[in-house]
C-alpha cells in the first residue's frame, strides 16, 4: 500500500509546487499593482499569474483520476479485491490533499 501512495504522488509534485509558489506570490503582485506599478502591462501580468494559479488548482484536482485514465489503469484498479468506495476515497483524498 505504501508504494501505491508514492506512485500516485510523483506526478503531482511539479504542479503542487508551482501552484504553491504562485499562491505565495499573488498577494505580493497585488500589492505592487496597487502601490507601485499602476500600468496596464502590470495588470496583464497579474491577470496571467491569477489564471495560472487557478488552472493549477483545477489541474491538481483532476490529476489523480486523469493519470489512471491516461495509462489505462482505471479498469485494472477497479478490478482489485478492494471495495470501489475505498478506491474512490483514496483518489478523492489525494485531490483534497493537494488542493
Amino acid at each position: 500500500m505504501k508504494r501505491l501512495y508514492f506512485n500516485d504522488l510523483r506526478p503531482l509534485r511539479l504542479p503542487f509546487w508551482i501552484t504553491l509558489i504562485l499562491a505565495l506570490a499573488l498577494p505580493f503582485f497585488k500589492v505592487l499593482e496597487r502601490d507601485i506599478w499602476n500600468g496596464e502591462a502590470w495588470s496583464v501580468v497579474v491577470a496571467v499569474v491569477q489564471l495560472v494559479y487557478f488552472c493549477g488548482i483545477s489541474l491538481l484536482a483532476t490529476l489523480p483520476f486523469a493519470i489512471d485514465f491516461q495509462y489505462r489503469t482505471f479498469p485494472l484498479l477497479l478490478s482489485q479485491p478492494r471495495s470501489r468506495s475505498s478506491i474512490f476515497a483514496f483518489e478523492r483524498g489525494l485531490s483534497l490533499l493537494f488542493v
